[in-house]
This record gives C-alpha cells, sequence and structure tokens, in this order.
C-alpha cells in the first residue's frame, strides 16, 4: 500500500544559487538519508516517487515551496517532515507536512498561480506609474524558444496583479498554466529594469483544492 505526503518547505538565500535539479538532488539525498520509506518507481531503472510542485528557477529564494512524496509506510506527517528536516543542509528548511487522501491528484496538474516578491536593487521614484502603464497594455509580447523554435506569445492575461509594495519592492501574482505563465524576470523589462539586479522571491504557490479531503498535521 502507498501513502502519499505533502511537505512545504523554504529554501533560504544559503540555497539560493540551487538549480532546479541540484535542488531534486539534495532533497532526494535527504529522504535516502532520512531513512524514509520511498516507494519505487516501477521498471529497469526504479526511482523514488516525489515531485516538486512547480519548479524553481536559479537564484530565486522561495518562502512556500511544495514536495510530494509517496512511502511505503504509514507515517505521522510531523515525523516525516521532522525526519528530512535532520538530513536536509542549511539553505532548506522543512515547515509543515500533511498526509494526502487516498486518490488525490498531483499537485503539479493543479497549478494556479503563483505570488512574487521583487527587490530592487534602489528606489525608483516614479514606480507607480511605470507598474500603471504596464497593467493599462492590451499585450505583453515575450518571445521563447520551444523544442528549437522560436516563437511570440502574449503574457498579458497571466499577469493576474502587479502593485508596488515600496519604491523598491513589487508584488506579482502570475497565472500558472500547462503552457507556462510569464517570468517575474520578463516584467521587470516591460517597466524599464535590470532584472539582474533584483532579488526574486516566490512567496507562494496556489493550488487548485483537492476534491477529497485531506488529513494535515504540522
Amino acid at each position: 500500500m502507498s501513502f502519499r505526503y505533502l511537505l512545504t518547505f523554504r529554501k533560504h538565500e544559503a540555497a539560493r544559487f540551487l538549480s532546479h535539479l541540484d535542488l531534486q538532488a539534495t532533497l532526494e539525498y535527504g529522504m535516502r538519508r532520512a531513512g524514509l520509506p520511498l516507494e519505487l518507481s516501477e521498471g529497469f531503472n526504479p526511482r523514488p516517487r516525489y515531485s516538486l510542485v512547480a519548479a524553481l528557477p536559479l537564484g530565486y529564494v522561495g518562502e512556500h515551496e511544495l514536495l510530494e512524496m509517496t512511502l511505503r509506510d504509514d507515517l505521522e506527517p510531523g515525523d516525516v517532515a521532522a525526519k528530512l528536516q535532520s538530513a536536509l543542509p542549511d539553505g532548506i528548511t522543512i515547515l509543515s507536512g500533511e498526509r494526502l487522501a487516498a486518490g488525490s491528484s498531483a499537485g503539479a496538474g493543479r497549478l494556479r498561480s503563483a505570488t512574487y516578491r521583487l527587490e530592487l536593487a534602489e528606489p525608483v521614484s516614479d514606480l507607480d506609474a511605470r507598474v500603471a502603464q504596464l497593467l493599462s497594455e492590451p499585450e505583453l509580447i515575450v518571445e521563447d524558444e520551444r523544442n528549437g523554435r522560436k516563437r511570440k506569445q502574449n503574457k498579458r492575461a497571466l499577469v493576474l496583479a502587479l502593485s508596488v509594495v515600496e519604491p523598491q519592492t513589487l508584488r506579482l501574482v502570475t497565472e500558472l498554466t500547462l503552457d507556462g505563465s510569464v517570468r517575474p524576470e520578463d516584467i521587470l523589462r516591460f517597466l524599464g529594469l535590470d532584472p539582474t539586479e533584483a532579488r526574486i522571491t516566490r512567496e507562494a504557490i496556489e493550488i487548485e483544492p483537492e476534491k477529497s479531503a485531506r488529513t494535515a498535521s504540522g
């Protein structure tokens, strides 16, 4: 029998420059080191059944990231969280754990939105005006590359909210879709700001509620 868990964790400044793959490897090593009874996939190369609900780009801090894992044994969520925390390096903090209801769907398929805090290198006196101008635009065209082909997309509808917290800080809420989202770096460029000089923190990931109930702990 399988038991699925959802853990919420924080990726601190000390782990900011871990790539998505490095973060996955660090978490997997921690699970094995903690002695968690991980369920393995089938096939010629069995792998532990776990996944990050949404990839966090290199250089971002994540305040409430989501990790799903499947275990062979039914453990208390708080015990799972504590065991994993004891095996992780500085820079990653497990905040809570909950047991997912049997038959619940993966969080990656229920992504709704992400909230970011964009901290600029210095105050921008006309930041409110720049934000108002961007939000009034009917189109925000971003060019990217997929499968070796360049494409242009209008990302305006994916910007759910953008506000000025203070002259040096913005808060951005973007829709997450199966076809992607809009990157905070692109929003900074549309505002005439240099994204390489900004500190980007993902404050939260919102997922669609699961129809079946969950039991929570921690």
